[in-house]
């Protein structure tokens, strides 16, 4: 399971009035996951469908623990991402109160406030629109990777192991969370690197993000569940969203 995940369940586990909570729907589309649990409480993920084709486990009616341990356990990546979808559900619970009680900046206050401290380059695991731009508006050196390059000047991201040691700033999108190899992305980042992780699978629960090495979380608050669910399951993106989500930005 590895050790961030192992981090992310214990959480998870020790809160019990969330572990033993029922999955009431699971719905997966080529772009994205969706996981709603009792209370109403959904949770999103990018779902990997689209790049690997796998039958994922049925975890519909079991109690959430339990069933985010299951899906880890298989090779499918696709269960592997609706158990973030899970786990981002219990995220969505916890991030109303870290919201209401935070700090909350914008990508030009994260990038000017790192900048003064002494960071001077950003690597992007994952192409995300608009932020790079503002990362270099405010400085800074900038190399983005992927696994599917599909911008000029993005590099595959096996480069991430080149630029990773000597990064200052990390920017991983949230949906890495659902690979074999977090650890290793992870421990790969100069141990006084900046994470930041983003995108709307990056709503894990902030304290657990806090515990492995994360200084900001950039995500969405879920407004309408059932809106956002019917949008994943007619295979709608994160753009659609918006009219009934949050975007936030939080220093944990």
């Amino acid at each position: 399971m590895g050790r961030t995940w192992s981090t992310i369940i214990d959480h998870i586990l020790l809160r019990e009035n969330m572990a033993h909570r029922r999955i009431l729907r699971v719905s997966v589309s080529p772009r994205y996951a969706a996981v709603l649990i009792e209370g109403d409480i959904l949770g999103v993920a990018y779902s990997y469908a689209f790049e690997e084709f796998c039958q994922p486990l049925m975890v519909e009616g079991e109690e959430l623990g339990e069933a985010i341990v299951s899906l880890l356990e298989s090779d499918c990546t696709v269960s592997r991402a609706i158990a973030q979808a899970a786990a981002n559900a219990v995220g969505q619970y916890e991030l109303r109160e870290a919201i209401a009680h935070g700090r909350t900046l914008s990508w030009s206050e994260l990038f000017g406030r790192e900048y003064e401290r002494g960071a001077r380059s950003v690597l992007f695991v994952g192409e995300i629109k608009k932020v790079p731009r503002i990362a270099l508006e405010s400085g800074f050196e900038v190399k983005i990777v992927d696994r599917n390059p599909r911008s000029p000047g993005t590099l595959p991201d096996y480069y991430y192991y080149k630029y990773a040691p000597k990064s200052d700033l990390i920017v991983v999108t949230g949906s890495a969370f659902a690979r074999p190899d977090i650890d290793s992305l992870l421990d790969t980042a100069k141990p006084d690197a900046i994470i930041t992780v983003v995108g709307p699978s990056a709503s894990l629960p902030p304290k657990v993000l806090r515990r492995i090495g994360v200084k900001y979380q950039a995500s969405i608050l879920i407004k309408e569940p059932v809106m956002v669910e019917r949008l994943v399951r007619n295979n709608q993106g994160h753009r659609t969203f918006k009219p009934y989500v949050e975007d936030f930005i939080l220093e944990i």
